[in-house]
């Protein structure tokens, strides 16, 4: 048997093995032997809370979870396996089903136990914090300088400066043309450096402006030598160029979408190995944006996180992990085959009621106007254009201005702008409903992202036709003790948009509620896909951009 996220049995078990040099132990609440022979010791007290978020709607944050495991250790076997073995950093994994095969378990969580700090003793139990194993991947980037132990003969202007990591085109016939910095490495051989890695292209080169001619260049190096001459003090070089490729040299294809800088960030600059990236999700992220072209020339320090989460918000998506993978989710999504919630799940850890909370926009992301700095000019250090854009109908209804400022820095070109701020406000200029629900087992092995349909309360069948509204997992607080998750999610029917579909699909007319919701339709000027001009929510939802 597999792992039944369906099952409402309540006799779930949590599983915990921590992978030690030259042994592994495992424990659970209960002793459990699986059918391969695996032996979990009943030493397990408890598992923390752990939550799983992917931040707010408006600030989506890449975000990785941790947890507290405590185990018991009243006869010492704990204490003596501490002194006999390193802990520290080794390999986590949590697991939760029913059942006595190892494909009735779904792993939870994956991590490490945290170094320093991570073990606490006392005389009867020990806990053990850890980390999700990704936490290890993140890193200030650019992470090389221009250290004079490195470049003896640097310039004084650019020494320790961060050796830039630069994305997309920057050639004479794109956008405004503009220019990157360059750093002279050594001003005996007038020797300059573009990046920290190899580059496509160098298209032409600059003294103060104006055009001059390199004596060589060197793409694998991202350098280039010049026989004008050069005076550190007053003079600036800048170029046109294509940056960083998919396979690392200048014979490779140009990075230029936000998908693939994004994977590249992964796998060049945090060495995140590439069975660790799902590699079809931002396939998949790429084919729902094929439009948006990116660039960044990347100099200040700052975290590989922001950067993540910054192409991650101009590319209208989020970022989970899933099967220990770094796996991309568009936002826009269809509903069809996800789990479906009904009143026997949801549950209160707490006891009483059932909780069951419907927030209206209480993250306050209804917005019905939308401001974008965009192009962002290295060697200016400014952004060179901005756009509006305004829902005038929003406007009207709700009968006040909710602006949104967004400082683009991957997107450059004059459509993009238009697009994204379409995307913000078509997702976000009606007010959206925010679900706050406890539900049972068959919610741990949820994560954000993930979906499911609810048939509860205001959500009970309206249709008639036993389908549940579609909602989008944000966040989830999943207590392993008593086997329960709170879930906060939005309700996905709020989001509105239309997609391309089969030529077979029905119209509109004869279609399904099912079927409406997964699927788009052109809309008459009123903005419904409904000839008669409807204000059926899925009507409404299926809006095009």
């Amino acid at each position: 048997m597999a792992f039944d996220s369906t099952s409402a049995i309540q006799d779930w078990r949590q599983l915990v093995e921590i992978s030690l040099t030259g042994k592994t132990v495992r424990y659970s609440r209960d002793p459990v032997t699986l059918t391969d022979g695996t032996f979990y010791d009943d030493r397990l007290i408890g598992i923390s809370t752990m939550t799983l978020t992917t931040g707010q709607l408006l600030d989506p944050r890449f975000t990785l979870p941790s947890l507290t495991i405590t185990l018991d250790n009243a006869d010492g076997v704990i204490e003596t396996l501490l002194d006999d073995y390193t802990w520290s950093n080794r390999a986590v994994t949590v697991k939760v089903g029913q059942g006595t095969t190892a494909s009735d378990y779904e792993t939870v969580f994956v991590g490490s136990v945290v170094f320093p700090a991570g073990i606490t003793m006392n005389d009867t139990s020990v806990t053990i914090d850890c980390d999700d194993d990704r936490m290890k991947d993140q890193k200030v980037l650019p992470a090389n300088n221009f250290f004079k132990s490195t470049y003896a003969n640097v310039e004084d202007k650019s020494e320790n400066l961060a050796i830039p990591i630069v994305y997309g085109d920057w050639t004479s016939g794109v956008a405004g043309g503009e220019k990157v910095p360059c750093f002279c490495i050594n001003t005996s051989t007038k020797t300059f450096k573009i990046a920290s890695h190899a580059i496509k292209q160098i298209e032409a080169v600059y003294k103060n402006g104006s055009a001059i001619t390199p004596s060589s260049t060197d793409l694998t190096n991202a350098e280039f030598v010049i026989s004008q001459a050069y005076d550190p003090e007053t003079d600036v070089i800048t170029a046109n160029i294509k940056g960083a490729t998919h396979n690392g040299a200048s014979s490779g294809n140009l990075l230029e979408t936000l998908p693939d800088i994004t994977k590249d960030i992964l796998e060049t600059h945090l060495s995140v190995s590439s069975g660790s990236i799902d590699s079809s999700a931002f396939t998949s992220w790429g084919d729902n944006i094929p439009e948006i072209k990116a660039r960044r020339h990347i100099s200040a320090e700052v975290s590989s996180n922001t950067l993540i989460t910054e192409a991650l918000i101009e590319g209208f998506a989020d970022m989970i992990i899933d099967g220990g993978k770094y796996t991309p989710k568009f936002r826009i999504l269809g509903t069809s085959g996800i789990d479906q919630y009904r009143d026997f799940d949801l549950t209160n850890a707490s006891g009483g009621s059932k909780r069951f909370e419907v927030s209206m926009d209480p993250e306050r992301v209804t917005l019905n106007q939308v401001v974008a700095n965009y192009r962002y000019d290295p060697t200016q250090t400014k952004y060179l254009k901005r756009y509006d854009q305004e829902d005038s109908a929003s406007i009207s209804i709700l009968e006040t201005t909710r602006r949104r400022r967004l400082n683009f820095n991957f997107i450059y070109l004059d459509t993009e702008p238009l697009r994204s701020a379409t995307r913000e406000l078509l997702a976000f200029s009606t007010e959206l409903e925010m679900l706050t629900v406890g539900v049972g087992p068959r919610s741990l092995a949820k994560k954000p992202m993930d979906q499911f349909r609810l048939l509860y309360g205001k959500f009970d069948d309206a249709d008639g036709d036993g389908f549940g509204t579609p909602f989008q997992v944000r966040s989830i607080d999943v207590d392993f003790a008593k086997m329960h998750s709170i879930i906060r999610a939005w309700n996905i029917n709020t989001l509105v948009s239309g997609r391309y579909t089969s030529s077979t699909a029905p119209n509109w007319t004869s279609s399904s509620y099912t079927q409406r919701l997964d699927q788009g339709y052109w809309t008459d000027a009123n903005g419904y896909a409904d000839p008669s001009g409807s204000p059926d929510i899925t009507s409404k939802r299926s809006r095009w951009f």
